[in-house]
């Protein structure tokens, strides 16, 4: 609230007489104490209140405006309270709405219900009674007051209906209110604090949608990594290029890695396109790939690596899942290691990556929530986390159906001269599924091997049901041309929060001599969260699996426990093995967390049978020395050749690029040194200029945001307008925040691809406290290896204020009041205060009209006297005088020529055309409709004056076969 809005209103609760005050004087100590709040409001000084404040005297009568508090945590608002001679009464409408409670007021009195919708509450002001939860309660001429239909009740007795109990100081006017209940707002105010947590936000999407489509020619993205190594003996230079931008209105990735002696040898471009509301080739495509791809897999016995075609699937782009089994793809650069976990466990790693992509395949889905994570670690001691969910559902709603295809060249990609020699033929494949009941579902999947030597072919069937209660049954088979297949049942379900998963196979292959051979396999996979509280949580996945063979059986269970606090956690993996010739028990501990700036990586491998040793241990430790500057030690040794490695190496993150150093021992190389950097491009088309940034720009989304004062508000950025620097931009659903620069352009990285995001300035950091945003915000859907870009337009606040009067003397007060704009479009609202005054703040430039809320005018039966306009300049102001004068509605007595009364207007709408090529015989008439409370009138004509007949005209509608008579009609307006 500005200064004059604040002078305003401390002048007028001054000089205000209030209604139970109307033949006394003024009292002395009332203004001294109104003047001394304003003293400390302007000041911004809180002294300490006195404890004799509390005895000041508060004439009875006199309005209370409270700051209000719920069990001295929460402040819930400001109170409107009226003075009595023991305590005071409450204004009953807002104190309700404050703390969340679902009772209406009306003139009645109020109902509803208090802590469960069976404990009904009534206030019926006719009988003098009250009801609590069945309980009646009496009420007393002193328990209620009544002020410009506002209903006021007293403290005390709101105590005694609701269950709490109340302190207030008059000196500070606030009130304190306790209760062991927890209103609705306090437990709104509570998940609000839980939604800030970084770990999820629950909050929708608030702002309209912004962005650009695909682009012919986008901007290019590239994240470049160049790397030297220094041995005894031989020097090696490498560098790999990951790259994106949009060509063609399609998305365009490349990779390639090269070395001194071989520039590009290792290559992979591809083309892509995606669309949530499936909208690509007229097939109704979710998504769509040309070049270097990761074909369709239709069946465990026959897989497809990386390779040049095309892929086509109309599969939705949430994160959920019809089948039982994902495949968790990305591009990285050369050299890095990657750990996937599922569920919080440690499931698969990779190793030391030359391809530029890491590739899990067929990774199992559990029923239910499937939550990845993937864990990069680079060459020099880089770490990065990124996350996926899965929502394993396979029975798709009713009647629909999903398909993906593929077609690929086998062994043979784009670009890639590494790639197998000679013609491997090509593969194509494909799957489809549908939902035939809500809770039946079938797939099928077909492929084939062409144009090479051995020409194949594989098939596979399934279905899914989930009728049983808490339990998805699968039955599925699989085979191939050349006599292999896989019949398999299986069934998932929850005990006690475990997800638990059962099967059964049977797998048939032909053996070197070209005879059939079978085996059984039976599994049986837990896995879940086993203790959750301050102490930790601790995680499992136990494999338990038992393959029975014609040469005998093999037993295997395989169990990793994760347990986290904090900052550490600890994994361990253990593999027993069994089958008639061996028996084998293993296994692998890891540790990490950190302390302070340092960060531990600790890690063993052992064996326990056939003898008890370490195989291999390992020690990272990390320690931040300031912001931008990291030192690393690496110690390695394994017991199995008794070798030794150990590694110092150094990392400087500065803001457009990072520096990495080594130097390392080992017992097999001896001493080696390496230097790499590694860095981002990028174009800011708003700045026509180049930027670099340490972060990834390649397989995320960016957007730059540019924010300016907006001198002529048409929202547009032109040469009359000012850029703005240091103001704070927020993406709210991807929590990353930047500050514009000089050229008033803040970059935001790292959004994560296809999740929509709100943009939002944090207003405070603008220039001038005057200065708002044009808009609140606006949302964006990120598209990896894209720029976004958007405008912030800024311009000056102005403030509106007023008083409401009815017929120009008397004030009304406690009343809705809204700002309209030049579209009609409601834009605010207020509350009128005691005596009639409202303010609007924050309010842009522009022409509007300011009127009482519709509800309020029906229910008061009252109008505007006439229209009241206000325009605020671009430069801000604080617009005081405008009054708003209602009076009450004139009521008139018509005669209307009625067509009959309708409960629908669409009923009406449809009889009016039915009968309207017989209503063209009668002259000048003008057909209408009349709507009440519950019934809309037809008519033909109508007349205030009572002299005038229209019983003749009633008498051509007559002649014509149409009902008509003279009905009497008051009309309010």
């Amino acid at each position: 609230m500005h200064f004059g809005s604040k002078l305003v209103m401390a002048l007028c609760c001054i000089a205000t007489v209030t209604p139970l005050q109307a033949k006394q004087d003024i009292d002395v100590n009332a203004v001294v104490r109104v003047l001394s709040q304003l003293e400390n409001t302007l000041s911004d000084i809180k002294k300490p209140v006195q404890a004799a404040q509390a005895e000041l005297y508060i004439p009875v009568g006199e309005y209370l405006f409270l700051s209000t508090h719920l069990n001295e945590r929460h402040y819930i608002g400001e109170l409107i309270a009226i003075k009595n001679e023991h305590s005071f009464w409450i204004e009953l409408e807002s104190f309700v709405q404050m703390i969340g409670l679902a009772i209406e007021i009306n003139e009645a009195g109020a109902s509803g219900w208090l802590k469960d919708p069976d404990n009904r509450f009534v206030i019926d002001l006719a009988r003098q009674v009250v009801f609590v939860n069945e309980q009646e309660y009496s009420l007393q001429t002193e328990d209620i007051y009544i002020d410009q239909d506002q209903l006021f009740i007293e403290s005390n007795r709101l105590n005694e209906w609701f269950g709490f109990s109340h302190t207030v100081d008059y000196g500070r006017q606030s009130l304190q209110v306790q209760s062991q209940f927890t209103y609705p707002v306090e437990a709104q105010i509570a998940r609000q604090s839980r939604a800030l947590s970084r770990e999820k936000s629950d909050r929708a999407i608030l702002y309209p949608r912004s962005g650009s489509d695909y682009q012919m020619l986008s901007a290019p993205v590239a994240d470049i990594q160049a790397s030297f190594r220094h041995n005894q003996n031989q020097n090696e230079l490498t560098y790999s290029v990951l790259g994106s931008h949009e060509f063609a209105y399609m998305k365009a990735d490349y990779y390639t890695f090269g070395e001194h002696d071989d520039h590009f040898k290792r290559n992979r471009l591809t083309f892509s396109r995606k669309s949530e509301k499936g909208e690509l080739l007229g097939i109704g495509a979710t998504e769509v790939r040309v070049g270097d791809i990761t074909p369709v897999n239709v069946s465990s016995l026959s897989t497809a690596g990386f390779s040049a075609g095309i892929k086509l699937s109309n599969r939705p782009m949430s994160a959920s899942s019809a089948k039982r089994s994902v495949n968790i793809t990305g591009e990285i650069q050369q050299g890095w290691d990657v750990e996937l976990y599922q569920n919080g466990v440690l499931l698969a790693q990779e190793l030391d990556i030359e391809s530029g992509v890491y590739d899990f395949s067929d990774v199992e889905l559990q029923y239910g929530e499937n939550e990845f994570e993937i864990v990069k670690y680079g060459p020099q001691g880089q770490l990065t986390r990124a996350k996926q969910v899965y929502q394993f559902d396979p029975n798709l709603s009713s009647h629909s159906g999903e398909y993906e295809f593929s077609l690929n060249k086998v062994g043979q990609r784009l670009l890639d001269n590494q790639s197998n020699s000679g013609d491997n033929g090509w593969r194509v494949a494909g799957t489809y599924r549908t939902s035939i009941t809500d809770g039946l579902s079938t797939y099928i999947g077909a492929e084939s091997h062409m144009g090479s030597d051995d020409d194949t072919a594989t098939y596979s069937v399934g279905s899914y049901y989930n009728g049983f209660r808490n339990w998805l049954l699968n039955i599925e088979h699989e085979a191939t041309t050349e006599g292999e297949s896989k019949s398999q049942i299986s069934g998932n379900t929850r005990v006690l929060g475990q997800a638990l998963t059962a099967s059964i196979s049977r797998n048939t292959r032909s053996n070197f001599q070209g005879d059939s051979v079978s085996n059984n396999v039976y599994q049986l996979n837990l896995s879940g969260r086993l203790h959750n509280s301050s102490f930790g949580s601790l995680r499992h996945r136990t494999q338990f699996s038992v393959n029975d063979t014609a040469a005998g059986r093999f037993t295997q269970v395989v169990n990793r426990l994760n347990y986290g606090l904090g900052r550490w956690n600890i994994g361990n993996q253990l593999t027993w093995r069994q089958s008639q010739q061996s028996e084998a028990l293993f296994g692998a501990t890891q540790i990490s967390g950190s302390h302070g700036e340092t960060w531990y990586r600790l890690g063993a491998d052992y064996q326990i049978n056939p003898e008890a040793d370490f195989t291999d241990i390992y020690a990272t430790v990390t320690h931040q020395i300031d912001d931008d500057i990291e030192a690393r030690v690496r110690f390695a040794h394994s017991l199995l050749d008794d070798s030794d490695s150990i590694e110092f190496g150094s990392n400087f993150n500065f803001e457009r690029f990072s520096l990495f150093s080594t130097a390392s021992y080992s017992s097999e190389q001896h001493w080696q040194v390496a230097v790499a950097g590694r860095f981002s491009l990028g174009y800011n088309s708003l700045s026509s200029s180049v930027f670099s940034t340490k972060n990834t720009l390649s397989n995320r989304g960016t957007l730059v945001v540019r924010v300016f004062l907006d001198k002529n508000n048409n929202s547009v950025f032109d040469g009359t307008d000012e850029l703005l620097p240091d103001v704070e931009v927020r993406a709210v659903h991807a929590y990353r925040r930047a500050v514009t620069d000089e050229n008033g352009v803040a970059l935001l990285t790292g959004l994560t691809e296809y999740r929509a995001t709100d943009i939002e300035l944090q207003s405070t950091s603008l220039p001038d406290p005057f200065m708002i945003p044009a808009h609140a915000g606006k949302s964006i859907v990120p598209r990896a290896g894209f720029i976004e870009r958007l405008d912030f337009p800024i311009v000056y606040s102005s403030e509106v204020e007023g008083k409401v009067f009815k017929q120009g003397k008397e004030e009304v007060a406690f009343t809705e009041v809204a700002l309209i704009d030049e579209q009609g479009e409601e834009v605010a609202t207020t509350r009128t205060q005691f005596d009639g005054f409202y303010v609007f703040t924050d309010v842009k430039p522009g022409n509007y009209e300011v009127k009482l809320d519709r509800d309020v005018t029906e229910a008061r039966n009252l109008k505007s006297a006439k229209k009241t306009l206000v325009t605020l300049p671009l430069r801000g102001d604080v617009v005081s005088g405008v009054d708003i004068n209602v009076i009450p509605k004139e009521t008139e007595q018509l005669q209307v020529a009625s067509l009959g009364k309708f409960n629908e207007l669409n009923f009406l709408k449809v009889y009016l055309q039915l009968i309207k090529p017989r209503l063209m015989a009668i002259e000048s008439i003008q057909p209408f409709y009349v709507q009440d409370q519950a019934h809309y009138l037809l008519g033909l004509a109508f007349s205030s004056d009572p002299t005038q007949d229209l019983t003749a005209l009633c008498s051509q509608v007559l002649e014509q076969g149409i009902n008509c008579d003279v009905k009497a009609l008051e009309v309010v307006h």
